[in-house]
């Protein structure tokens, strides 16, 4: 797939027989060993619908994830958005169309970048407003979640878990 932008269709998302595997260990000695981290999974997310992935310790969500957001090439199948397939596709122009939201906030929030800089990131990715008017934004988005003007300059270490857990949840 080209940089182009990534066209519309009903069917948001679809994995197709989606699988990878690893290869662990090895040496002249040795064979490596196969670790089957997702197994032909295929499924159907139309647009405008939400999907959870949840399952146990060491199932594969992580694997399935990275796939599904490009960041890591499946052994076989496809993923598909908006009807193409992902392979080579731009990051960024993907990053338009489909985002994770951990569950963690101390894991998933950048210890080095300000609140500002994390909140804003969809806002840069977007083209959406001047720099001007995607600080405003932020101050809107923050103030939408109770967190005061000044958080926008704090490092997610310096906000409490709740503070965490609440600026990416607007309503909340």
């Amino acid at each position: 797939m080209s940089s182009a932008e990534i066209p519309l269709d009903p069917l948001a998302l679809e994995l197709c027989a989606l699988s990878k595997t690893f290869k662990l260990g090895g040496d002249m000695l040795h064979k490596p060993r196969t670790l089957k981290a997702v197994n032909n999974v295929s499924l159907r997310v139309p647009r405008g619908q939400v999907m959870g992935l949840v399952g146990e310790s060491g199932c594969g969500k992580s694997t399935l994830a990275k796939m599904l957001l490009g960041l890591t090439p499946p052994s076989a199948g496809d993923v598909l958005i908006n009807g193409k397939a992902i392979v080579n596709a731009n990051q960024k122009a993907l990053a338009r169309h489909i985002q994770p939201i951990f569950q963690d906030p101390y894991s998933s929030l950048n210890p080095r970048q300000r609140i500002a800089q994390i909140v804003g990131l969809p806002l840069r990715i977007h083209a959406i407003g001047t720099p001007k008017e995607q600080a405003v934004k932020i101050e809107e988005m923050l103030d939408m979640v109770g967190l005061p003007k000044r958080a926008a300059q704090q490092y997610p270490g310096q906000m409490s878990g709740g503070q965490r857990q609440r600026w990416r949840l607007p309503g909340h």
